[in-house]
């Protein structure tokens, strides 16, 4: 575990979901590979040293497996950081000011449904008042 923590402070304990899953897993299989031991000494029967075992394997694969993926995110955060590094500044390039010159853009007439409708009710109401009033007289 001693080598599983110092590879998670170099990562600054920021690693992806599914490793820390596993490092959880790993910590309970650790948890029954102590019970498993505990088992086999106190009572030293076969089965119990099959139990201890298999427990043992599996703890000890699923470790390398653990170590060998935070090793490759350790790489991966060295490699990405000497790449930043080594990567040189660019100076920018003066260019000379130049001012730029207006020219006229042609201006789109915009209509809106809201101005034809405005124009609409307008018209309506002048006919409506212009035959009003021509009938009152």
């Amino acid at each position: 575990m001693d080598r599983i923590e110092m590879l998670l402070e170099k990562l600054e304990n920021r690693i992806p979901n599914s490793l820390a899953k596993k490092i959880d897993k790993l910590d309970d299989f650790e948890e029954k590979l102590v019970v498993a031991q505990n088992d086999f000494t106190n009572e030293p029967t076969d089965e119990n040293k099959d139990n201890l075992k298999e427990v043992t394997d599996f703890v000890n694969d699923l470790k390398n497996d653990v170590i060998s993926n935070l090793e490759d995110l350790v790489a991966k955060k060295v490699a990405k950081t000497d790449e930043v590094i080594e990567k040189p500044v660019e100076k920018p390039v003066e260019k000379p000011v130049e001012t730029p010159v207006e020219t006229p853009k042609e201006e789109k007439k915009k209509v809106s449904i809201f101005g034809i409708a405005l124009g609409v009710v307008l018209l309506v109401g002048t006919a409506g008042a212009y035959n009003y009033f021509s009938k009152n007289k």
